[in-house]
């Protein structure tokens, strides 16, 4: 049943809100889409720290502001391919689907790789982000909303940066400080299980 107004002007505003609505809804939760490429400031930030990004397995392709020596795009899908082969441990950079975070911290869990940054929705108590936990070192919670490169508004949610793979939580910290509004040391005392 359809409410009506006795005031037309009411309708309108209410049909205008309804579709501003709809129509940032997926640019702003990711429902309907996942492709949101990372701002440049903290992709520049990310290439410091790591030196080098030797993959970005859920990239952009060319459109990609991330400098990966090999990508990976959504029609080649990074979660079937293989992202490293012992020795060479690729220092990996990932703004994966929001919407597949189990499934890429399983591959994460899985694959040879060297030091990696993860970029993720700050969702601290799913199950995704506890399997992620046992291959961090430590990860930051960004002091502000990201506002993703093709985004009208910032995120409704707030973000996460994860490192792992190594041991240079400090310099980590310092690479970041001016966006991480804290950083923890990530170490998992739940069951061996997961």
């Amino acid at each position: 049943m359809k409410q009506l107004s006795l005031f037309p002007e009411h309708n309108a505003a209410r049909q205008i809100k309804q579709s501003f609505r709809v129509q940032v809804s997926s640019a702003r939760t990711g429902e309907g889409s996942d492709d949101w490429q990372t701002p440049q400031y903290i992709i520049d930030a990310a290439d410091n720290f790591l030196e080098k990004i030797d993959l970005d397995p859920f990239s952009d392709g060319e459109k990609s502001l991330v400098p990966a020596k090999r990508k990976i795009t959504k029609q080649e899908n990074g979660l079937v391919q293989v992202w490293g082969v012992a020795p060479h441990l690729p220092q990996v950079w990932l703004n994966p689907p929001y919407s597949m975070m189990r499934q890429v911290v399983n591959k994460m869990r899985s694959e040879t790789i060297g030091e990696f940054l993860l970029l993720a929705r700050n969702a601290q108590g799913t199950q995704w982000f506890r399997n992620l936990l046992p291959i961090t070192a430590c990860y930051g919670v960004f002091n502000h909303r990201v506002q993703f490169v093709g985004a009208p508004t910032q995120a409704p949610f707030d973000s996460l940066l994860v490192y792992g793979g190594g041991d240079r939580i400090e310099e980590f910290q310092k690479a970041f400080e001016l966006y991480l509004g804290f950083c923890a040391i990530a170490f998992w005392i739940g069951d061996k299980r997961s």
